[in-house]
């Protein structure tokens, strides 16, 4: 928030507003500090129970103070192809380093030297970043439904060398074309159910080639897992560590 605070001054106009809204329970009165820090005032328009209403006016050129930072950079050196330069923002998952399910299936998965790798739900990279690497002769395509975290993807990608991956914005399958995969991989949103579960796994039957497979990371396996035998009529728990486990289905038919 502060960043898109920060952000709002330097795109208006002298004299344009910035207008914002929110609950005092949910950190509105810190963002109304951060609006008077920046633009030099900020008063109160509305207000209806915890909901406050704020405007501030940029009356000056330069900001009241200086811009936040919200990248974090760290180094992964323990990883297939290692070490990796990663670089995250504020609001992307696992922002300060690798979380230890993207780890887990790691460890896990195998990529074939020439395998065409979908890494869904890619948040700033790492799955597919590593799968490339292996894939060294194949292709890697990299999706998410945000797009902070497919920029933070594209910069990775640079960062690690990574030619023949590209990252782009797909609220799970739907901005992919007719491409097909030898192997899917998934650290999804667990806390949001099965709202996910289901489009993942019901897009990764249509979009791997037969005997392609589907590798997802989980915690709470019993939905997915109850799925991934639905769709694909077999399902195999592949790992299991501190709560996590490795799903793994392949499509019928010979690769």
């Amino acid at each position: 928030m502060f960043e898109l605070i920060d952000g709002g001054f330097a795109k208006l106009a002298a004299g344009g507003r910035f207008c914002l809204a929110g609950r005092r329970d949910r950190g509105v009165e810190s963002y109304r500090r951060r609006l008077e820090a920046v633009f030099g005032n900020a008063e109160k328009v509305s207000r209806a129970g915890r909901l406050r209403a704020y405007v501030a006016y940029k009356q000056t050129g330069d900001p009241g103070v200086d811009p936040v930072d919200t990248r974090y950079a760290f180094v992964v050196a323990d990883l297939p192809g290692g070490p990796y330069q990663f670089e995250a923002r504020a609001g992307v998952f696992s922002r300060d380093g690798l979380d230890a399910g993207t780890r887990f299936l790691i460890e896990h998965m195998s990529v074939g030297v020439g395998d065409r790798v979908l890494d869904l739900g890619c948040g700033y990279g790492a799955l597919g970043i590593v799968a490339a690497r292996m894939a060294s002769e194949g292709e890697v395509a990299m999706v998410d439904v945000d797009l902070r975290s497919v920029r933070c993807a594209r910069a990775n990608l640079a960062a690690n060398g990574i030619a023949h991956a590209h990252a782009g914005v797909s609220d799970a399958f739907d901005g992919l074309s007719d491409a097909r995969f030898d192997l899917i991989l998934s650290n999804p949103p667990f806390h949001e159910g099965n709202a996910t579960a289901h489009p993942f796994i019901d897009g990764a039957a249509a979009y791997l080639r037969p005997g392609g497979r589907l590798m997802m990371v989980v915690m709470r396996p019993g939905a997915y897992r109850r799925r991934m035998r639905r769709v694909f009529g077999r399902v195999e728990d592949t790992g299991m560590r501190d709560g996590y486990t490795v799903l793994c289905a392949s499509r019928p038919g010979a690769p």
